[in-house]
């Protein structure tokens, strides 16, 4: 979805999109003050969806990490979009099966030690934040997220635009994000096998 798609979404959910089937510039009555609003409050709930019911997943290239050696682990500092780690475990093959093997921890806010042969052999997964947008992005910004995403944001911001006129539109629109953001979160409840690592083991 690029901005401007979901510029137009936000319009035509609180009703200021188009009048007589014509669209309404930001002249129209309070359009330009909608449009200012629209990217400040697009980043904020992208970042909450991100860094809780849908999580944007990335991997760590090592090769591009600044690491310190510790005996047994390696301190990496993060990437530049690092919002956290996981929590599941990195995804690493043992003897020939798929596991999850959670030996990390963050050292501060912008560092995190992992043991030496995890760093090596696992793929280092992690939560990243989403692209933000600039105060007055171009049409053709491509978003960045995943769909449901998007569309659970563009209710959010409707929501927030209409807030201080129309109270009854405002829970509308809030309740339905809401309900997407419920629908996310049973979402990333799935089953999922694997064998774990024996936290009392070598």
């Amino acid at each position: 979805m690029t901005y401007g798609e979901f510029k137009a979404f936000v319009m035509q959910l609180i009703d200021q999109y188009s009048a007589n089937g014509v669209e309404l510039t930001k002249g129209y009555n309070d359009q330009a003050d909608f449009f200012a609003r629209i990217p400040a409050a697009y980043n904020a709930v992208m970042l909450e969806l991100a860094a809780g019911p849908c999580p944007i997943l990335a991997v760590m290239d090592r090769e591009a990490l600044e690491t310190a050696e510790q005996p047994g682990y390696v301190e990496a500092q993060v990437p530049e979009d690092f919002l956290r780690m996981t929590g599941d475990g990195l995804p690493m093959v043992r003897e020939g099966r798929m596991t999850r093997i959670k030996d990390y921890w963050m050292v501060g806010a912008d560092r995190v030690m992992i043991r030496k042969s995890l760093f090596d052999g696992a793929i280092l997964e992690y939560c990243r934040r989403p692209a933000t947008l600039e105060a007055d992005p171009a049409s053709d910004t491509v978003l960045d997220g995943t769909a449901e995403m998007l569309t659970a944001a563009a209710y959010y911001v409707a929501a927030l635009l209409v807030l201080r006129e129309d109270a009854f539109l405002y829970a509308a629109l809030r309740n339905e994000y809401d309900d997407r953001v419920t629908e996310m979160k049973k979402a990333r409840r799935r089953a999922e096998t694997f064998f774990v690592a024996d936290p009392y083991g070598p």
